[in-house]
C-alpha cells in the first residue's frame, strides 16, 4: 500500500498542488495506522475538494497554509521576538543564529549543521554549514554570526541545491572555531537518518534561534508543499507535541533530530505562521544527494 502511494504522489503531486487551495500533500497514517495520501489546503475551496476525482481515496485537512520561518527587519531596527536566542557562540554549533543582509534588511536564520563534500570528508578547509536556500538566498553572501558586525563574518555561501524545489544550501566556514557535531540544547548529534512511512508517529526535537528547542510528533513524509510562493519537495510534515509553538520566524534552518537518539533527519524550513502548532522539515536525504554532502565528523 505504501508503495502504491508513493507511486501515486509521484505521478498525480504535482496536478494535486495546482488545485486552487492546495498547499501540500504528503502520505500520512489514517485511524487505523494504515498509510493514507493526505491534502492540506484552506479557504473555501476545502469544501469542493472532494469533487475531484484525482482526489478520491485521500484525506483532506484543512489548515493554514504554512510561510518561510526567515525573519527580516530593517536596518536599524531592533524589532525581534523578545525571547529569540541571538547569543555569539565560540565555537559555533548547530542551532544557533546567523545572520545575513542587503541593503535595506537583515535577514534571522538558524544554522544547521556542519558538512563537507563527499568526496574529501577529511579535509577541515571544506567545513561548510547548511541551513536553508530561503536563508542564504544566493553565492557569496557573507554569513555572520550572530549579528552583521565586524569580526563576526563567519562563513560565505557557496552552493544551493540544483532542484530548486529542494530548500537547502551551504556555506563555506571562513572561521574554523566550531564544535562540529553538537547542538545547542540538543546535545550530539547521533548520526544521519532519511525518514521513511515507518517513522510517522515518532516524537522529534527542534532547535531553532526564535522558538529554541521544541518538540514534535512526524505525521508525513515526502510531503510536497508550497511556501514562500514556491513549491518544494523531500519535506516531513510535524506537528507539536504539547500544544506549545512548533517554531516561528528565524527558525528557518533549525536542526531537527529524532528525540530517542538523535539522528539528525532534517532543516525545518517553514511552519504555520497563525497558531505556530505544525511546521515542515527538508529531508537529508534530499539534501545530501543534491548537494553531494555528508555531516562533518572530523
Amino acid at each position: 500500500m505504501y508503495e502504491e502511494l508513493r507511486a501515486r504522489l509521484e505521478r498525480d503531486g504535482l496536478t494535486i498542488m495546482e488545485i486552487p487551495g492546495v498547499h501540500s500533500v504528503g502520505i500520512g497514517k489514517d485511524g487505523d495506522g494504515r498509510p493514507v495520501l493526505r491534502v492540506h489546503a484552506h479557504g473555501t475551496e476545502v469544501r469542493v475538494l472532494s469533487d475531484y476525482d484525482i482526489l478520491k481515496g485521500c484525506e483532506i485537512a484543512n489548515d493554514p497554509e504554512p510561510v518561510a520561518d526567515v525573519l527580516r527587519i530593517a536596518k536599524g531596527s531592533v524589532t525581534c521576538p523578545a525571547d529569540s536566542d541571538m547569543g555569539r557562540y565560540r565555537p559555533m554549533l548547530g542551532g544557533i543564529q546567523i545572520t545575513l543582509h542587503d541593503e535595506e534588511y537583515e535577514y534571522y536564520g538558524t544554522l544547521g549543521c556542519f558538512v563537507v563534500p563527499r568526496y574529501d570528508f577529511a579535509d577541515p578547509y571544506d567545513i561548510c554549514l547548511l541551513s536553508c536556500r530561503h536563508v542564504l538566498k544566493g553565492t557569496d553572501n557573507t554569513v555572520y554570526q550572530s549579528l552583521v558586525t565586524y569580526g563576526d563574518e563567519v562563513a560565505e555561501v557557496s552552493k544551493l541545491c540544483t532542484d530548486v524545489t529542494i530548500d537547502a544550501g551551504i556555506a563555506h566556514m571562513t572561521n574554523l572555531e566550531i564544535n562540529n557535531m553538537v547542538l545547542e540544547e540538543i546535545g550530539k548529534i547521533g548520526g544521519v537518518c532519511f525518514p521513511t512511512y515507518r517513522d510517522i508517529g515518532r516524537r522529534v526535537v527542534k532547535r531553532g534561534r526564535t522558538t529554541k528547542r521544541t518538540i514534535g510528533i512526524i505525521q508525513e513524509v515526502e510531503c510536497l508543499v508550497r511556501y514562500g510562493g514556491k513549491l518544494s519537495k523531500g519535506e516531513i510534515r510535524i506537528k507539536t507535541a504539547n500544544g506549545k509553538a512548533y517554531s516561528d520566524s528565524g527558525d528557518s534552518g533549525s536542526p531537527v533530530v529524532f528525540e530517542d537518539d538523535n539522528t539528525i533527519l532534517g532543516i525545518h524550513c517553514a511552519g504555520d505562521g497563525g497558531s505556530h502548532t505544525y511546521g515542515y522539515a527538508t529531508s537529508m536525504e534530499y539534501i545530501f544527494d543534491d548537494l553531494d554532502i555528508c555531516l562533518w565528523e572530523g
